[in-house]
């Protein structure tokens, strides 16, 4: 785990397709359901337009949930 915040987490993880290093960002489905998901779908546009040398730059975002 490279760091984390209330509800996410951030780890390193590998694209194999390129081979090149990545970070992964969790995001726990609390904060899904707390803020809503407009909130993560502008969080996500707002991190595709950034484009800085000292912050990550966004390849992909997506969702996945799982149901037990």
């Amino acid at each position: 785990m490279l760091g984390h915040e209330t509800f996410e987490k951030v780890y390193h993880a590998q694209n194999l397709q390129p081979d090149k290093s990545v970070s992964m960002k969790v995001i726990r489905k609390e904060k899904v359901i707390g803020v809503g998901m407009d909130h993560i779908n502008r969080e996500i546009l707002v991190m595709k337009m950034v484009k800085h040398p000292n912050i990550v730059e966004l390849h992909m975002g997506c969702f996945l949930f799982t149901c037990k």
